[in-house]
């Protein structure tokens, strides 16, 4: 068993209320390529049920979460998250 520590940044309170982690499975390149997932996205994968999950925002502990499930691949973003970064 994991404990794994998340930084949520400016996603913290749309994956609070979605009740879900998520992060893009492709990193835009700067000529607009799509390129593997950054180190830090591609690692949720490894995830699993029952796990424990340090959410964190800005340096602090903002809460704690268990997994109900294994990550789901190519999930598509939740609805009322904000495109962008």
């Amino acid at each position: 068993m994991s404990i794994w520590w998340v930084n949520l940044g400016e996603r913290f309170a749309e994956q609070q209320a979605a009740e879900a982690l998520w992060c893009p499975n492709k990193t835009v390149a700067k000529d607009g390529t799509l390129d593997a997932p950054a180190w830090h996205w591609a690692i949720i994968e490894q995830v699993r049920q029952g796990e424990f999950i340090v959410l964190a925002r800005d340096g602090r502990i903002e809460g704690l979460g268990v997994a109900r499930q294994m990550a789901i691949s190519d999930s598509p973003k939740p609805a009322g998250f904000p495109d962008g970064k």
